[in-house]
C-alpha cells in the first residue's frame, strides 16, 4: 500500500495555447425535445451579423440581425457536412436558446470569402438570393475562427468521398459559460 501512495502524479502537459471544441449554443438548442433527431451531430457553429455588401449591418425590427450558423453532417459517416443550420436568438430575449429558423442541404446552398479583411462571408441559395455575413467574435478568436471557416469552404468545394469511418465522441459535461461563446472552439491556455 506505502508504494502506492509514494506514485507519483502525472503533471499536466505545459505548452502553448490549444484551441478545443466546445459545445455552442446551437448545438445545446437542438439537444432539447423537439429536436431530437438532430441530436447527436457533430457541428462547427460561430456568431455572425448580416451585414450588406457594402458591409453595413442589415436592421430587422430596429436592431441588427445576429444569426448562429452551424454546419453539420446528417449522418455519422459523412466526411463533410451536407447541412446549413440558422439560428436566432429568440425575439422576446427571456429564453437563453436559440431558435432553429432554416435547415438548409449544402446542395442547395453555397458558402464564399466575400471580404477577407472585414471577415465577411457570402452564403448564396439556389433561388438566387445573397446573404453576407459578418463573423462576429472576440478580437482574440476572430482570425483562427474566420480561418477554419476559409478552410471549410474551400473543403466544400473540392470533391471527396463520402463516407469514411469516425470514431465516437462524447460531448463535454461541463457546460457552463460566462456568456454565450462566439464559436464552438475556445483557447484553451495551459499552466
Amino acid at each position: 500500500m506505502n508504494r502506492l501512495r509514494n506514485l507519483r502524479r502525472p503533471e499536466p502537459l505545459r505548452g502553448p495555447p490549444q484551441w478545443v471544441p466546445t459545445l455552442g449554443e446551437l448545438q445545446k438548442t437542438l439537444q432539447q425535445g423537439e429536436h431530437l433527431p438532430l441530436r447527436p451531430l457533430p457541428m462547427f457553429e460561430s456568431n455572425f451579423v448580416q451585414v450588406t455588401n457594402r458591409g453595413a449591418p442589415v436592421y430587422v425590427h430596429h436592431r441588427t440581425n445576429r444569426v448562429t450558423m452551424g454546419v453539420a453532417a446528417s449522418l455519422p459517416g459523412l466526411v463533410l457536412p451536407d447541412m446549413l443550420l440558422l439560428a436566432q436568438p429568440p425575439e422576446d430575449r427571456e429564453g437563453s436558446n436559440l431558435v432553429l429558423t432554416r435547415m438548409i442541404p449544402l446542395d442547395l446552398a453555397h458558402l464564399y470569402v466575400h471580404d477577407l479583411s472585414a471577415w465577411r462571408l457570402k452564403l448564396r441559395l439556389v433561388t438566387g438570393r445573397y446573404y453576407y455575413l459578418e463573423l462576429d467574435a472576440p478580437d482574440s478568436e476572430v482570425s483562427f475562427l474566420f480561418d477554419r471557416w476559409m478552410r471549410l469552404i474551400n473543403l466544400l468545394q473540392q470533391p471527396a468521398t463520402s463516407w469514411a469511418p469516425r470514431t465516437p465522441h462524447s460531448p463535454p459535461t461541463d457546460l457552463s459559460h460566462r456568456g454565450p461563446p462566439a464559436s464552438t472552439w475556445r483557447l484553451q491556455v495551459r499552466p
